[in-house]
């Protein structure tokens, strides 16, 4: 049986600059946990999305928003308010949740 759930969670907004959502992630499959960070970052003509699993010593990649079948908002002329980017960020973070659990 696997269970995800959210630990630390941490958004910054600065409104025409930057936006960051990092989230601490558990897995528990059979008993063993697993810790993973997912990372959202949007910025003038960018925009990435990052899951890392976390193997005691360092964080290791395991996924971009390439992976999810997202493709990255790089338009520096379409600026998302702040409501369309925590709908975002919550369907990224859903699919990432997906994503690591077909890996167990």
């Amino acid at each position: 049986m696997t269970t995800v759930t959210e630990g630390l969670h941490n958004y910054t907004h600065k409104k025409g600059f930057e936006t960051t959502d990092t989230r601490i992630i558990n897995l528990v499959n059979n008993g063993v946990p697993t810790k993973f960070k997912f990372t959202y970052r949007c910025y003038n003509a960018g925009e990435s999305f990052n899951g890392e699993v976390f193997d005691g010593k360092q964080l290791n990649f395991v996924f971009g928003i390439n992976d999810l079948g997202k493709t990255r908002d790089t338009s520096a002329y379409h600026i998302l308010s702040e409501d369309q980017l925590k709908v975002r960020i919550e369907m990224l973070n859903v699919l990432g949740k997906k994503f690591i659990e077909s890996l167990y």
